[in-house]
């Protein structure tokens, strides 16, 4: 018997409340606004919550994207899969992240885009080798993103000055 297995059948209320035990959960993974977007632009959405010994590990909304010219289709998902859990520093296991991509490619998808929600300064860099070894190649030409962290606990004065003085009013 394995500890791994897979949900996929979510209400909104569900999703929401297993998807706020992942620290790095983020408006792109949430449920309304995936929700819409897929909608306006004609895309499929499939959720998927990977269970270890049925604890959600890893969480994902992939937008699933049809090229009918040439019969394929791309899964994008977009500042996720959320897989950072509040209680736990630790990477995902490589396990994991593998389950992940094989729940969805090829059957469901050709090709599985991931962006993950991985701040550079907060994360070991051993992410970047788990990715790799779950079956993921980098692409180099896209640029890591920065996410800039400003104390909400000062004063406005203080806060103006430890901005930039271009940026300061």
């Amino acid at each position: 018997m394995t500890d791994w297995s897979q949900q996929e059948n979510f209400t909104q209320e569900e999703w929401e409340r297993q998807a706020n035990h992942f620290r790095d959960y983020n408006l792109y993974q949430s449920w309304a606004y995936l929700q819409v977007r897929a909608e306006r632009q004609g895309h499929s959405l499939r959720r998927i919550c990977l269970l270890y010994k049925n604890e959600p590990c890893l969480m994902a909304q992939i937008r699933i994207i049809r090229i009918p010219l040439i019969s394929m289709k791309i899964g994008y998902v977009q500042w996720g899969p959320i897989m950072r859990k509040t209680d736990r520093l630790d990477p995902v296991p490589v396990e994991a992240l593998k389950r992940f991509r094989a729940a969805l490619v090829p059957e469901t998808v050709q090709v599985l885009r991931i962006v993950p929600n991985l701040y550079t300064t907060e994360v070991p860099s051993s992410w970047n080798e788990d990715l790799k070894q779950a079956g993921w190649t980098p692409v180099s030409f896209v640029r890591p993103y920065h996410t800039f962290l400003f104390p909400l606990d000062l004063s406005e004065e203080a806060m103006q000055k430890k901005l930039h003085r271009k940026w300061r009013a």
